[in-house]
Order: structure tokens, then C-alpha cells, then sequence
């Protein structure tokens, strides 16, 4: 934030009342920056959640065992 030397109030308080505004907009920054981060964090977990999923369905659909029963299921008097 830049300030103009020319808007400064005159009286002895206005700095304190200056320092106060800006400790709150930080602190409500700082607590936006954590909820953000904190919403990054479980959409990560979550993707790592899917992805570990999709391997787990991806190993059943197309692994050796899943092969054999997708046969089995298709012919079921064979064996």
C-alpha cells in the first residue's frame, strides 16, 4: 500500500489507529492464506486418494487374474 504524504491525518492518534488497520487486514490475510492452504492440502490428499483407486480398479480391469475371470464369467462351463 503506498500513501501520499498529504492524506496522513494530523492528530497524534491516527498512527496508532493506521497500525492497528493494517495488523487487522494481515491477521485476515494470514487466516485466508491458511484456509487456502489448508484446501490445497486435502485436494491433494484426495487426488492421491482417486489415483491410488484408479490404480487398484485399472490392476482388476486389466491384470492377469481379472483376465482369467473376465474368461470365466464369459464361458462359465469351461474349465
Amino acid at each position: 500500500m503506498v500513501l501520499d504524504p498529504a492524506d496522513l491525518p494530523d492528530d497524534a492518534d491516527a498512527p496508532r489507529r493506521l497500525v492497528i488497520e493494517q495488523n487487522a487486514a494481515f491477521v485476515a490475510a494470514q487466516a485466508e492464506l491458511a484456509a487456502r492452504r489448508a484446501e490445497l492440502t486435502t485436494t491433494r490428499l484426495e487426488i492421491e486418494k482417486l489415483k491410488v483407486q484408479l490404480a487398484r480398479l485399472r490392476r482388476l480391469g486389466f491384470g492377469r487374474s481379472s483376465e482369467k475371470l473376465d474368461r470365466a464369467i464369459a464361458h462359465p462351463n469351461e474349465s
